[in-house]
């Protein structure tokens, strides 16, 4: 079973080039939480464990302010950068952890210049609906 603090380190691993080469800040580790921030966006990392099975998922949701919040996945497909299948969630052993965590970083550093840019505010609102 993949433990907070494996999934901690592996997130800080994979989303390491975006804080030295785009500049985000964190990150602040909370048990099965990770968090990392821009200028104008918060990341939150998040793991959870299947009690059934001795993996679980990793999922990053993107939040713009206090009351709209969207998965990477879905604002990846919604921008139209590729396919849902492009973003790894499936983390069933700390190697498909490591797939998915570096999938949803490569997906965050494409989808950075659209969020931040003119069509950020246009881009949630499709993904959310408000």
């Amino acid at each position: 079973m993949i433990t907070s603090d494996e999934f901690g380190e592996a997130v800080e691993t994979a989303f390491a080039p975006l804080v030295d080469d785009v500049g985000l800040i964190g990150p602040l580790k909370m048990d099965s939480r990770v968090v990392y921030a821009s200028a104008s966006l918060s990341f939150l990392v998040r793991f959870r464990s299947l009690h059934w099975d001795e993996g679980g998922y990793a999922w990053t949701s993107v939040q713009v302010d206090s009351f709209r919040s969207a998965s990477v996945e879905g604002l990846f497909v919604a921008a139209g950068l590729g396919p849902v299948q492009r973003v790894h969630t499936v983390a069933r052993t700390m190697q498909s952890l490591k797939v998915a965590l570096d999938s949803q970083a490569s997906a965050i550093r494409a989808l950075l210049p659209v969020l931040e840019g003119e069509g950020g505010d246009a881009l949630f609102r499709a993904c959310i609906g408000r």
